[in-house]
């Protein structure tokens, strides 16, 4: 029987993959603040990351393509399909139009080089999902216990982090690694007890961190910027980052904060841990599995052998649950909030199927991370009015796969992006979802109905009958896919274009759904139900291919290709 329950995730080794702490570290999160502890038993890393510290994108005006929009749709419908895929991306390159969503910047590493002596024994590092604790202990000649924690504060951004021995001194030097280790802004000093690092974004604001040392017992010798700590009983570090700021203000604001602290470590722990428990506390996950001690990485292997063990369910469920509450809902995936790369392309969150799932845990268990998400599209109405009138010349509101850089236009002037035309839908529908989960009333009123009705608006215009009076989508994409269909001889490669695919109908008919159920429960848009309703019929039925599975495109111009990657033909599985 295990000494740990499901809401622990057990690692019996150090981190290995030294330099990705999304795929191995042990990772721990506030909404705004990331920490992961990497590294080996004597050479500890922690990763600091912020969520607003961003880096890459770009942004500008939108120009207006809505007139080659109709260019792109008579040449499909002459058959030139490979003239119309490229027909949008090379009007934007033509007028130098060039933007990209911002990907998340790693901050920096505090560096951690013990001094151990001895045999190492029993090593544990421990995710405590329901304390919102990382840990990592171990025995040196089955004697000296070394035990390692560290937590977040939700409201103020301050780590803890504690190390001690249970017999024994503890020997360590301690350093400020900055991430991106070129920049020539980068600053890092060491003052009576306190560490300062400071650097300079994109933007021009400065970003850093402020960290205490709290020692009991030893020496203390300081060589440039490397601290080195000689038998202490005790060691505790405080540390707070900031960003987009001035670095000496936050130097001085920071390390007054800081200086008030009186509480020691399991104070701190023990008041950072109450969301955590709030929410574990009010939704379990039970199958009843006989808890062994297994390491985690042990119960993921199993599935390569087809065993999907309940032990691992129990395990995976909660650390949804866990994820939810380390993020903050603003289009930030795992990898971003922990990403330890400056080039971490999959660190935001895309509507082709990575923010359908990962909202799916968020709405369950943290669902106002939806509405963070539904303000912040609403900050940039103007923007998502000219995302449908300046590509497609359409009503309403677009809101595209990725968006740029602190703006909700277009993050991306591709082909996929510009056709993927589901993507306005598939927002909307996560935002009733906010509804189903909460019963919240008020925002369906004010908030999410009236955004409901504008991404409508876009269809609308958009949506085309064919001659058995169904609805066509031109141009569409389905999401990393390309048709399996043969041009001179010859397959399609990388091709990001095509009519009406599966993904746009599921998106619709779930949008349509929800605006007629939206609207009776409210009491309003009577004459819009009768219309809504009839859209419906109009809808085309879908079907199985040759292999059983369900077709990607409704009609009969393209054809699936079944070692496609894409998934989102698949939405009406989703959670």
């Amino acid at each position: 029987m295990s000494k740990y329950d499901s809401t622990i995730l057990l690692n019996k080794t150090p981190a290995t993959f030294m330099e990705n702490a999304f795929l191995d570290g042990s990772i721990l999160g506030n909404g705004r603040v990331g920490v992961a502890i990497l590294g080996a038993i004597s050479n500890e890393q922690i990763l600091i990351n912020h969520s607003a510290l961003v880096h890459h994108g770009k942004n500008g005006v939108l120009q207006d393509v809505s007139d080659d929009f109709v260019t792109l749709r008579k040449k499909f419908n002459d058959g030139k399909m490979l003239e119309a895929e490229q027909v949008l991306e090379k009007s934007f390159i033509k007028k130098n139009c060039h933007l990209a969503p911002a990907q998340p910047k790693p901050m920096v590493k505090v560096k951690l080089d013990f001094y151990n002596t001895g045999v190492i024994t029993n090593y544990e590092r421990l995710t405590d999902m329901k304390n919102g604790e990382l840990a990592v202990s171990f025995y040196a000649d089955e004697k000296e216990q070394t035990v390692r924690r560290l937590s977040i504060a939700k409201s103020t951004d301050i780590i803890a982090y504690h190390a001690a021995k249970t017999n024994g001194k503890i020997r360590v030097t301690i350093q400020l690694q900055p991430c991106d280790t070129t920049s020539k802004f980068n600053q890092v000093k060491y003052e009576n007890g306190y560490f300062y690092f400071s650097s300079r974004s994109e933007n021009g604001r400065d970003y850093g961190l402020v960290m205490r040392l709290i020692v009991a017992g030893g020496t203390v010798n300081v060589a440039g910027t490397a601290v080195t700590l000689k038998d202490v009983t005790e060691l505790t570090i405080l540390a707070k980052p900031f960003v987009n700021a001035d670095a000496s203000t936050e130097f001085n604001k920071i390390k007054m904060e800081l200086s008030l602290i009186k509480d020691n470590y399991n104070k701190l722990a023990t008041r950072n841990a109450a969301p955590f428990k709030k929410a574990f506390e009010e939704t379990s996950l039970e199958l009843n599995t006989v808890k062994s001690d297994a390491d985690f990485k042990e119960l993921i292997d199993k599935t390569n052998n087809n065993e999907l063990t309940p032990e691992l369910l129990e395990q995976m469920w909660n650390f949804a649950k866990y994820l939810s509450l380390c993020l903050d809902g603003a289009l930030l995936t795992p990898a971003g909030l922990w990403c330890a790369d400056n080039n971490c392309d999959n660190g935001v969150a895309a509507l082709d199927g990575a923010a359908q799932l990962l909202y799916a845990g968020a709405k369950s268990f943290t669902p106002d991370a939806l509405l963070k998400l539904l303000d912040f599209y609403m900050n940039y109405e103007s923007d998502l009015k000219k995302n449908a009138a300046r590509v497609y010349g359409m009503r309403g509101y677009f809101v595209p796969r990725v968006t740029a850089m602190d703006s909700a236009t277009f993050g991306a002037v591709d082909s996929a992006t510009l056709h993927f035309i589901a993507s306005s839908a598939l927002a909307a529908n996560m935002f009733y979802d906010y509804y189903l989960v909460t019963g919240d009333e008020k925002n369906l009123r004010s908030k999410i109905f009236p955004f409901m009705r504008s991404v409508f608006d876009f269809y609308s215009d958009f949506l085309k009958l064919d001659a058995s009076g169904k609805y066509v989508t031109i141009p569409s994409y389905s999401p990393n896919a390309t048709p399996g269909n043969l041009v001179a001889g010859r397959p399609l490669v990388n091709f990001a274009l095509a009519s009406s695919s599966t993904i746009d109908f599921l998106a619709l008919q779930t949008l349509l759904n929800n605006l007629i159920a939206a609207a009776k429960l409210l009491n309003t848009a009577k004459d819009d139900v009768a219309v809504w309703e009839d859209m419906l019929n109009k809808i085309p039925t879908l079907s199985v291919n040759g292999d059983g599975c369900l077709k990607e495109y409704t009609n009969s111009v393209f054809v699936d290709k079944v070692e496609n990657a894409g998934v989102m033909h698949g939405y009406g599985l989703f959670p």
